[in-house]
């Protein structure tokens, strides 16, 4: 009987600090404000969701796709996503970026008033110019980069393509593992 117990808050307690590593690992501070179509966006706090950590190597990254993922969102108090966009890009790099979806891992999507946008060339040409300035390499540093350029949809509910244009794009968020 002292066995069992010992299993299982052994058991109790692993799950217990697993969860709050998960808590302090997920949660990191973002800046982000860009424009579309003159309209501006914008948002400073603390994202507590994984997919919510800028400048990480992407669910597909393997040695032959390096490619890094950017992803700046905005969630509700009940973690439903307000606002993203996200960026693949082909490596790691500080420096420019052409975000046209012409190869694997150079593209841009996002989630602006419930309507969805890419770069990606199925409605016809656009691009994101994302320019990576600083890269964190330590917990508490931060990455910083600007962003602008063109994105496309199919428009709801007439099925049109709408085309946005992304001005003064800027982010920065702290590293925190």
């Amino acid at each position: 009987m002292k066995k069992l117990l010992l299993i299982i808050l052994s058991i109790l307690m692993l799950f217990s600090c697993s969860n709050d590593k998960e808590t302090e690992i997920t949660k990191n501070f973002q800046k982000w404000k860009y424009k579309v179509n003159g309209v501006l966006y914008q948002w400073e706090g603390y994202n507590d969701k994984t997919g919510s950590l800028p400048l990480r190597s992407g669910s597909r990254y393997t040695q032959s796709n390096p490619h890094g993922i950017i992803e700046l969102r905005k969630f509700d108090a009940n973690g439903n996503k307000l606002i993203g966009l996200d960026f693949w890009i082909p490596n790691n790099n500080i420096g420019n970026h052409i975000l046209n979806g012409t190869n694997n891992g150079n593209s841009a999507v996002g989630d602006i008033n419930n309507q969805n946008y890419t770069t990606v060339q199925a409605f016809g040409q656009c691009q994101l110019n994302l320019n990576i300035s600083q890269i964190a390499t330590a917990a508490g540093g931060l990455t910083k980069g600007t962003f602008s350029g063109t994105m496309k949809g199919a428009a709801v509910p007439n099925g049109g393509i709408v085309t946005v244009q992304i001005t003064e794009g800027s982010f920065e968020s702290e590293k925190i593992l």
